[in-house]
């Protein structure tokens, strides 16, 4: 019997698609475990082996991979941020796998073509671990999964017409925000390369000041639209 772990880090980015991911192995025979990562990963080893499919390769989860691995699963990811490379490939490969990450992962999964030609590039030795599949969170978009959006109408019914504005300033909101990101480079070595160093503060600013400029833009935006 083939069992396939799903963790969810972020319920509100990941939950969908990884249920998607899971009901399509269930139709193939697959038995499926999905949950809050955290609470997975400290019931793994009472857990049946099988498939742990994880959302990225970064440095600091090696210690991680190996455990999980060491009680007899296939370890298998795909890099949640690897559409776009944020600073170019460079930089890209510097932040988000190490050679000794995707050594222990297989099959490492990519959105497509051009990620999966700079990691193989790389690491030519490993790219047999290195597949294209697209990722669930894509299919979601699909005509026949628009049912899953439909509560944008049902909160429409309560408040009226409303505009939705996505965002994510984690790295410049609040108490913590920068001095995460700080501790992040620091954890993972970024910040032992100038170069890279100098790339976040560059980051962090231009994050700080679309946020500056962003209440202005919604006030503005919401005028505009007064019913």
């Amino acid at each position: 019997m083939r069992w396939l772990l799903l963790p969810v880090e972020v319920k509100a980015r990941g939950l969908e698609g990884r249920l998607l991911l899971g009901a399509h192995a269930a139709a193939q025979g697959w038995k499926v475990v999905v949950g809050r990562k955290s609470q997975l990963n400290s019931s793994v080893r009472d857990l049946p082996r099988g498939l742990y499919f994880d959302k990225s390769i970064q440095s600091l989860a090696l210690n991680q991979i190996r455990y999980i691995k060491a009680l007899g699963n296939t370890y298998a990811a795909i890099d949640e941020e690897g559409l776009v490379h944020e600073g170019g490939a460079t930089a890209y490969v510097k932040r988000r796998f190490t050679h000794e990450t995707l050594a222990e992962t297989r099959p490492f999964c990519c959105w497509g073509d051009a990620q999966a030609e700079v990691v193989r590039a790389v690491e030519p030795s490993l790219a047999d671990r290195v597949v294209v599949t697209g990722n669930p969170r894509v299919d979601l978009w699909r005509p026949e999964m628009h049912g899953l959006h439909r509560r944008a109408d049902e909160v429409r019914a309560d408040v009226g017409r409303f505009v939705f504005f996505p965002s994510n300033f984690a790295n410049v909101i609040g108490a913590d925000g920068p001095e995460r990101t700080a501790r992040f480079g620091e954890i993972t070595g970024h910040y032992a390369d100038p170069a890279e160093r100098a790339r976040f503060d560059r980051y962090l600013d231009l994050r700080a000041g679309i946020l500056d400029r962003l209440g202005d833009a919604l006030v503005t935006l919401a005028r505009s639209l007064p019913d």
